[in-house]
């Protein structure tokens, strides 16, 4: 967690490269580096590994300005507070990045491991080689020398990835874990089960970087 702006993060693994017009794609989600600036951090000055979810953001920020968490009903979100600002273990243990019921594909991770089932098809389904260039050093990932031509197949029913040992998602383990994919397999069907149906919108391209001078931000339609 660093007490000065970051830019986004650029990094290459089944997430694919973050930049350009957004796919609806669970595999293609951008990894961000939000920073934190508070006198109240008494943990300042680092980078922060806890997991953590977007939802996350109200319940912290409310507790942060003095709220009672409680006070805001059922959420999905937690709250990441203590964690953040004194650098306590994340309460956080587990976050669904997607369930598309357009094409069956799902994407959720459980402490370091992440589970990616079934294919978009495409060109969604494509690996990128490491290409890490970033001035923050302590957010700096290495990815190591791994050939992704050696691991990815076409249209392959499960990735599982340890992200604390593959952080760039190299080495599928589905086969070596099965027992893993399992577990995961079981909680993704329990999300499923409430599960709400996909919007999915005509994509709009006012809201593109080159519209907004290269940023993603708000507009109005």
């Amino acid at each position: 967690m660093e007490e000065t702006p970051t830019l986004p993060a650029r990094t290459r693994a089944i997430t694919g490269l973050c930049e350009g017009p957004k796919p609806r794609s669970g595999k293609a989600e951008c990894v961000q580096r939000p920073s934190v600036w508070s006198p109240r951090l008494t943990r300042s000055s680092r980078v922060s590994t806890q997991l953590m979810h977007a939802t996350d953001w109200l319940p912290t920020l409310y507790a942060a300005a003095g709220g009672r968490v409680g006070d805001l009903g059922t959420l999905d979100g937690v709250n990441m507070w203590q964690a953040l600002s004194q650098g306590t273990p994340s309460p956080r243990t587990e976050l669904l990045h997607e369930i598309d019921d357009w094409s069956g594909a799902s994407a959720i991770r459980f402490q370091n491991y992440k589970l990616v089932v079934g294919s978009y098809g495409n060109n969604f389904d494509t690996r990128f080689e490491p290409n890490i260039n970033d001035w923050s050093a302590g957010g700096n990932v290495s990815c190591g020398q791994g050939n992704p031509n050696q691991n990815f197949v076409q249209g392959q029913q499960y990735y599982l990835f340890d992200l604390s040992r593959d952080p760039c998602e190299l080495h599928n383990l589905a086969s070596t874990n099965p027992q893993m994919v399992s577990f995961l397999l079981s909680k993704l069907a329990a999300y499923n089960k409430t599960v709400v149906p996909t919007i999915d919108p005509t994509t709009d391209s006012r809201g593109f970087p080159e519209h907004n001078n290269g940023l993603w931000a708000p507009w109005i339609y």
